[in-house]
Order: structure tokens, then C-alpha cells, then sequence
């Protein structure tokens, strides 16, 4: 097979056909500006169909808001990218609170035929460098075209796992490739090293057939390999539909590392914080 040899040159050049790719691209196609985007995949937002692996978006989708004010609306709107003719918008495919994944990338693949035109699917980007004059970048993909450009922008979103540093790690299973069926989890012990999205993700689908409590800890905490996160377990429990984390070791009138100088604490509830509205 003879690899295509052509080189398409622009004045933007943006790698990712993402929301934050397809965004800028909208803006530059508004401004009538030279640009193409370059996209891996065949479909804009490829990242959305592998993830989160749970198939639940994170980000709200309030469609009541009793408000007609399209400004206003989407103050309450996490998910719509901007247009000059603010359409589409995302709460026109899905009326869920966490939306199905498969929403975002039907969105995104209508938002892109309707404002983002030039974007070149199925581009493998594998080298980028300095032109010979370095005041412009080369592109070459995995096909053998190159592209070439006066600005680059990178959008390509999240680039993989993050591997804490840990001794031992090696045995843990990360989130993305640990088992999404419940039956994986069914009376077994379940440790979470982390708090962050992908943690809380996963805790609703152990929780009902854990063999004990889960436990969740910070993934950099020094010497997480070595302590026993039993005493951490046994705070964790959940009240009405919230989790309330509290350290028993905590002493009377200690602060606590994660609480910022002068916020008003609930009394009795450590580490729940009360938020001023």
C-alpha cells in the first residue's frame, strides 16, 4: 500500500475533535479563519464512547429551570457547547440528571455537522515538530499526510491512567480496565485508592455486594501501602443518600489538613463542611 505523501497547510491547526476542539473550531469557522481539525477517531468526542466507564456523565443536565432566558439557561447547562445560533443544545437529547454517555456523542456529532465542518476523521496524528524556519509546526500522520501550520492547538483531553507511587501498585486493577458487571465484586473486600470522579463512579456498583464496608483513601497519602485503611473504612458510612467521612484519631480543637482557615464546621460532623449560600 503506497502511504499518501500530500501536505495541506492552515493557519490554525487543532488536534482533537473533542468538546474543546470542536468548540474552538466553531469559533474559528464564526470568525471565517483559516483552521482544520484533526481527529483519531471517526466520530467527534471519541473519548465518550469508552468513557465513563459506567456510561454516566458527572456533569448535570438540568432541563427544567423555569426560566426562559436562554442566558440563564445556560448558566444551569454543563453540557451545550456555544454557536451563533445556540443550537443544538444537549438538553435536546437527553432529560436525564447524569446523562447516558451515548448522549454526549450523538450531541457532539450533530454539533460538529452544523458548525464545524473542516475536521478531518481517521487522522492518526504520530510525530508533531518545529518547521525548518520554526515559526510553524509539522504534523505528520500515521498515513503519511502531512499537515503544516502557523499555531497549534492541542486538544486532546485526558492522556491516560494516572499511576500513583506507590509500593505494590502493580497488583491494584485501575479504573480502566476493572470489571463494570456487579458479580465481579460479589463478596469480596473492595479498596479504593483515590476520592476523585472515577472513585465515586465505581462505589455504587460494589457497594451493594461488598463483603465489608468500602474503603476510600487518598491515593498520594504517604505510606498508603503500609498503614492498615481498616480504621479509615469504618468512617465512611452513608446517611441519607450523602457520605460523611470522619476520623476517629481526630483530637478535640485539631484542624483538620483539608480545611481551609476560617470555614464554620458543623458541630459533631467532622470534615463535613457547611456551605454559605
Amino acid at each position: 500500500m503506497t502511504a499518501n505523501t500530500t501536505t495541506e497547510h492552515h493557519r490554525y491547526l487543532v488536534l482533537g475533535a473533542g468538546p474543546a476542539g470542536l468548540q474552538l473550531g466553531c469559533f474559528l469557522q464564526a470568525a471565517g479563519c483559516d483552521y482544520v481539525v484533526l481527529e483519531r477517531e471517526d466520530v467527534p468526542g471519541g473519548f465518550f464512547r469508552r468513557y465513563p466507564r459506567h456510561r454516566r456523565l458527572i456533569s448535570l443536565n438540568k432541563v427544567h429551570t423555569l426560566d426562559d432566558d436562554p442566558e440563564i439557561r445556560l448558566r444551569w447547562d454543563w453540557n451545550s457547547l456555544l454557536s451563533p445560533s445556540s443550537r443544538p443544545l444537549f438538553a435536546e437529547y437527553s432529560s436525564e440528571w447524569f446523562p447516558h454517555a451515548d448522549a454526549m456523542v450523538a450531541y457532539l456529532t450533530d454539533y460538529q455537522r452544523a458548525h464545524v465542518p473542516a475536521v478531518r476523521f481517521g487522522t492518526d496524528v504520530r510525530e508533531i515538530a518545529r518547521t525548518d524556519t520554526g515559526s510553524g509546526f509539522r504534523l505528520r500522520a500515521a498515513d503519511g499526510r502531512v499537515f503544516t501550520g502557523d499555531c497549534l492547538i492541542v486538544a486532546t483531553g485526558w492522556g491516560g491512567p494516572y499511576v500513583p507511587d506507590i509500593p505494590g501498585i502493580e497488583h491494584a486493577v485501575g479504573y480502566e480496565d476493572a470489571p463494570v458487571v456487579p458479580e465481579a465484586y460479589r463478596g469480596k473486600r473492595v479498596l479504593f485508592i483515590g476520592k476523585g470522579n472515577s472513585a465515586f463512579e465505581r462505589h455504587p456498583l460494589a457497594r451493594p455486594r461488598r463483603a465489608d464496608p468500602p474503603r476510600l483513601t487518598a491515593a498520594d497519602a504517604p505510606g498508603v501501602a503500609q498503614q492498615a485503611p481498616r480504621r479509615r473504612a469504618r468512617t465512611v458510612r452513608r446517611t441519607a443518600g450523602r457520605l460523611l467521612v470522619q476520623n476517629p484519631a481526630r483530637r478535640p480543637g485539631m484542624r483538620d489538613r483539608t480545611d481551609p482557615p476560617g470555614r464554620r464546621r458543623l458541630p459533631g460532623v467532622d470534615r463535613l463542611h457547611a456551605r454559605r449560600r
